[in-house]
């Protein structure tokens, strides 16, 4: 990929990780559930911002996953083609789809229950496959290091925060039914594993987003590296 492209993508994930903390704060903080509770980490998921009704700016919330989902796919793309072989595709192929599930998210907020758990399933799934296929893309580079290795201490993060959660929710009993009908909402407890988990996912994912934007952008502003012990001409990655 040519040295202008690799340096432009990054701003994608720069912009999109901070649009979407800045909501999620904003909105978090001026949040008023069912029972006139204040937000919290520790019992709240993540899609109740968004639920129309209850949420005061739910509008922002969902218009901003739209947005960042959006804008994840371009730096995916970016990214995969930089990083190039199989690996960095199957990264870019997954992060595509991750990207449209996280839009369709905040396109079906969870006042539409079920295509919203659909959307949001998917998006976990794709998350995963992504941060794990571009960690490995970024461990098997050759010869000229596009992204840096450090960058892999990312992957390695948001693909954990992923798999732990998938596993969780898919053990009988600890989700506690569908955990975002209004009838478990209304029996919330105090703390929820699985919503913990979820915002561990949601940092995760910002981390790798943002970590990964920031390398580059500093990588860009240099060029790629070239390994010890290899060849210094037209050397590609793989």
């Amino acid at each position: 990929m040519s040295r202008q492209p690799r340096r432009f993508f990054p701003l994608f994930g720069l912009v999109g990780s901070v649009l979407v903390c800045l909501v999620i704060l904003l909105v978090g903080l001026t949040y008023r559930g069912p029972a006139s509770e204040r937000f919290s980490l520790l019992n709240h998921f993540i899609s109740e911002l968004g639920q129309w009704g209850v949420s005061g700016e739910a509008w922002l919330f969902d218009a901003a996953l739209i947005v960042s989902g959006i804008l994840f796919i371009p730096f995916c793309v970016g990214l995969g083609l930089s990083l190039r072989g199989w690996w960095g595709y199957l990264g870019l192929g997954a992060g595509v789809l991750a990207g449209l599930f996280l839009a369709g998210v905040g396109a079906f907020p969870m006042n539409r229950l079920g295509p919203h758990i659909v959307t949001a399933t998917w998006f976990f799934r794709f998350g995963l496959a992504t941060t794990l296929f571009f960690g490995i893309a970024i461990l098997r580079q050759r010869e000229r290091t596009e992204v840096p290795r450090t960058a892999s201490i990312f992957s390695l993060l948001a693909c954990a925060t992923y798999a732990l959660f998938l596993a969780i929710a898919s053990i009988p009993g600890v989700a506690g039914g569908d955990p975002l009908d209004p009838v478990t909402l209304a029996h919330r407890p105090g703390f929820w594993l699985l919503a913990l988990l979820e915002w561990g996912v949601f940092f995760g994912t910002v981390a790798w987003f943002l970590g990964l934007s920031l390398l580059l952008t500093v990588r860009g502003s240099r060029g790629s590296e070239t390994l010890p012990g290899r060849a210094t001409g037209s050397g590609r990655s793989r």
